[in-house]
């Protein structure tokens, strides 16, 4: 008896002799290889356009499943389901199903109105290929999270395979992410930095200043009665696109307002320059502001793709003493949206000298009032006295003090003061005296009742 022996090669020989039940034990089976999940081309959209757009928006990636380096003995098929995060759904035509060489695709459930999109995917028997399923250029509603910043990372795709046999090398379940898995990040439309002009500086309350006047630079020995504050930028961000997902972002005719807030007793106008001018001077120009309750801003300040550079300057009023520091702080807003400065900072001022401010009650039964100043300094100098009335009547300085002796002390009475300031302070009001003089004097207030005992110091 004789027989027949065929010789049985390649893959139409492994197929052969896995249908027919050839190889009952050690059969080779399949092999998954590496499979995942990825996305290329995720936008990045400005958190402006997506708020313009309600969350509703076109997003032009590619998002596929692909497994690399796969086997299969037999016939194989089994279901990608692409996933958008919570609350998210595709909207607009369903975004088309697409496979590669050995990937036969096609559409089956989900897409427009649903969170996820499923397709069904169709494989021959194959040894070590690499292939893919993906879906590109759709569009997603309910992407309101993008409102604000968002990385990389936190509003992603995932994947699912179902529906495949036991044994197969596309296992049911998740799919592990094979990097970026973003349905798209978010940023900032708008890059809005500071640059602190002169740098910090000093409000001098020597004779020379009077506590009315600035150096700036804080090394300056000259006085001035204008403050830098610094250089404001605006510019639209290059590396974000409109709700459309390829249009570089920008603003289009909307401008900003600018608003620097804090304390600003004794400045009488804050002025934003003209568009590319960054130094201040003591003559206003550009767009001016009176501040008011405890804020000044700018409107109608351009944000352009380049960016344009302008400054803050304050103007002194010489009408009182200037507050320091003042605890500036400074934000751009344009529409809903508030921005602080991503980059940079901007310049404050200081006392160059002692500051007191003394608290005084009304005129109690014959109580007299005096102010005493102690010159630990070492050198000779004169203090200054800054009257403000509870009657509204302003902040009124005196003219430099008498001369107090290095390592001296002195008296002064209120009404001196008062008479000193030329202020008015009527009988049972009330008025507080703020102090000023080189660094080393101190100041106090002294109580004393009518038989002349001291009741009070502070």
């Amino acid at each position: 008896m004789q027989h027949k022996i065929t010789r049985l090669t390649g893959l139409a020989g492994l197929a052969a002799i896995v249908a027919t039940g050839g190889w009952a034990e050690g059969a080779i089976a399949d092999t998954a290889g590496t499979q995942q999940l990825t996305t290329v081309g995720a936008p990045q959209y400005a958190i402006q356009a997506v708020s313009a757009a309600g969350g509703t928006l076109s997003d032009p990636e590619t998002v596929s499943f692909t497994a690399a380096g796969y086997t299969t003995t037999a016939a194989r098929t089994f279901d990608v389901t692409f996933t958008l995060p919570t609350g998210v759904t595709f909207t607009g035509a369903n975004p088309a199903c697409v496979g590669t060489a050995n990937f036969t695709v096609a559409y089956v459930s989900g897409g427009s109105g649903f969170q996820s999109i499923t397709c069904s995917v169709s494989v021959p028997v194959v040894a070590n290929a690499t292939d893919s399923v993906s879906i590109a250029g759709f569009n997603i509603a309910g992407a309101t999270a993008l409102q604000t910043v968002t990385p990389s990372g936190k509003f992603k795709f995932t994947a699912n395979i179902s529906n495949s046999a036991a044994g197969s090398a596309f296992a049911n379940g998740a799919v592990a992410a094979g990097g970026t898995t973003d349905v798209a990040t978010s940023a900032d439309g708008l890059i809005f930095t500071a640059g602190n002009g002169l740098g910090f500086g000093f409000v001098d309350v020597t004779a020379a200043g009077l506590g009315q006047k600035f150096l700036q630079p804080a090394t300056s020995t000259t006085d001035t009665t204008v403050f830098d504050v610094g250089t404001v930028n605006l510019q639209a961000n290059p590396a974000t696109v409109q709700a459309n997902g390829t249009t570089p972002f920008s603003f289009g005719s909307s401008t900003a307002k600018v608003t620097l807030t804090g304390n600003f007793n004794g400045i009488g106008t804050a002025y934003l320059t003209a568009a590319g001018t960054t130094t201040c001077s003591t003559t206003a120009s550009g767009q001016q502001v009176t501040p008011t309750s405890g804020a000044v801003t700018f409107t109608g300040v351009a944000v352009t793709a380049a960016g344009t550079s302008q400054e803050i300057c304050l103007l002194a009023s010489g009408k009182g003493v200037i507050a320091a520091p003042p605890n500036f702080a400074l934000s751009t807003s344009i529409g809903s949206t508030t921005d602080s400065p991503q980059a940079g900072g901007i310049s404050s001022y200081f006392y160059n000298g002692s500051v007191a401010v003394i608290q005084l009650s009304p005129n109690l039964s014959g109580y007299n009032y005096a102010v005493r100043v102690t010159n630990n300094s070492g050198s000779d100098g004169q203090p200054i006295a800054v009257v403000q009335t509870d009657t509204g009547t302003g902040a009124l300085s005196t003219p430099p003090l008498t001369t107090v002796k290095a390592n001296n002390n002195t008296f002064y009475s209120v009404p001196s003061l008062f008479t000193a300031a030329g202020a008015t302070v009527p009988a049972g009001s009330a008025a507080s005296i703020t102090m000023l003089g080189p660094n080393g004097f101190g100041f106090s207030q002294i109580e004393v009742n009518p038989g002349g005992v001291v009741v009070n110091i502070q």
